[in-house]
């Protein structure tokens, strides 16, 4: 079980931009993650039975975003790069 850091959801000119179901590479495998995208961060995570989301991974910064690659062949791909990472 990954234990993360709190993040503080509301923040003053913090915006959400995006929410939704999207498929994260985990691996070899596809693995099913709700996306919340705001305006400064990037937050992958699952929705519990009850409702809450739990975070599969602690929060991108968008401003530790490097590198952008995209692909469209059957699949959309989007692929994000942190500076160690490319």
């Amino acid at each position: 079980m990954h234990v993360f850091q709190d993040i503080q959801l509301a923040v003053p000119n913090r915006h959400m931009i995006y929410n939704g179901e999207l498929m994260v590479v985990r691996g070899a495998h596809w693995v099913k993650a709700w996306c919340v995208l705001l305006s400064d961060v990037l937050l992958l995570t699952r929705v519990e039975a009850s409702g809450h989301l739990f975070p599969l991974e602690p929060p991108l910064p968008l401003n530790s975003v490097a590198s952008i690659e995209t692909t469209m062949h059957r699949e959309y791909l989007l692929s994000l790069f942190t500076p160690g990472e490319f």
